[in-house]
């Protein structure tokens, strides 16, 4: 999921760059990557926030109240075994007045910090790796021809 993330932020990032022009000024650039990153921190907050959440299941609203051979009547036999019916169905039984809560929590700043420098460090990463992204020469830490050989005569 990461990678997966990592390769649509930058790929989106980087397609917005190349309509920008020839050479993107540096506040020009720092301007795209905060707002693309205030974005994804923002994101990261609303899912933060809808992950604080406890879900409650009450056993009687499933249905489970009519069973075959509850308390013991005998009214499940299965041809070989005999009846059955103080087993499975008397417990499966005491679940249905039984009620079952899940809580979920999120530490939201940790999460937030962490989505800010992972999502800056993908834009850096981006950035320095792509070859098509309209930055000053001086600016690239690799500078050469990246087309074929020439002949040497």
């Amino acid at each position: 999921m990461s990678l997966v993330g990592a390769v649509l932020l930058s790929y989106f990032f980087l397609r917005s760059l190349r309509a920008a022009g020839v050479v993107i000024r540096p506040t020009e650039l720092l301007a795209r990557a905060g707002a693309v990153v205030a974005l994804f921190v923002a994101m990261l907050g609303g899912l933060a926030w809808a992950g604080h959440d406890v879900i409650t299941i009450n056993g009687s609203s499933l249905g489970l109240g009519d069973l075959p051979g509850g308390s013991g009547d005998g009214g499940v036999e299965l041809p070989g075994i005999g009846d059955i019916g103080g087993l499975l169905t008397d417990r499966i039984g005491g679940l249905v007045d039984a009620e079952a809560a899940v809580g979920f929590t999120v530490e939201t700043a940790p999460t937030m910090l962490g989505g800010l420098g992972w999502s800056a460090g993908v834009l850096l990463v981006a950035l320095l790796a792509s070859r098509r992204t309209p930055l000053r020469a001086a600016s690239r830490p690799c500078t050469g021809s990246y087309g074929p050989p020439r002949p040497r005569w």
